[in-house]
């Protein structure tokens, strides 16, 4: 679910020194893509098509570099290729078109988020790797503030324009 790819990201942000914005948005990419394809347009197999294969995961790392540069599309590709490592279960075309890939039956969205609700271990893994994250980013940000690696600072260097945006707000640390 949604929530362990956004902790392991959160966790990439604290203990890799990820830039927090491109990191947390490639967590959500592939599944935001493919899940909107999918029930919203009626598009592909099932709710893991395009957006999780290393195609499209090159290609995005490859545009995030073009347009942000090294750092971002750096941490960008840590978040995006967590986030595919992180799809155990069920089957996922990394290696679609070239591939091909028998998908289950799908049953909806509604069907499919209750059911993963039931399976108690992975339930457990993604509250524990929530509460790590939760814990890892207060002491980042709260408890030790010496570091500069803020939630700003990523920020800035992905779009400065939001950055002026905030600038009267709090203390900004731009490296």
């Amino acid at each position: 679910m949604i929530f362990g790819h956004v902790a392991v990201s959160a966790l990439a942000h604290r203990y890799l020194e990820a830039d927090f914005v491109p990191v947390m948005a490639a967590a959500v990419v592939p599944d935001v893509v493919d899940k909107v394809a999918h029930y919203v347009f009626n598009q592909g197999e099932g709710s893991r098509w395009m957006g999780h294969t290393l195609i499209a995961a090159a290609v995005s790392i490859a545009l995030v570099y073009l347009i942000w540069g090294k750092r971002p599309a750096w941490s960008w590709a840590l978040g995006y290729l967590l986030h595919l490592f992180g799809e155990f279960g069920g089957v996922v075309p990394y290696l679609y078109p070239f591939v091909q890939y028998e998908f289950p039956y799908d049953y909806g969205f509604a069907e499919t988020f209750s059911l993963s609700l039931t399976n108690l271990p992975r339930m457990g893994l993604e509250i524990g790797l929530c509460l790590w994250a939760g814990i890892a980013l207060f002491d980042l940000w709260i408890v030790n503030e010496k570091r500069h690696k803020t939630v700003y600072a990523s920020v800035a260097r992905f779009s400065p324009r939001i950055t002026r945006i905030f600038a009267n707000h709090k203390k900004i640390r731009v490296d």
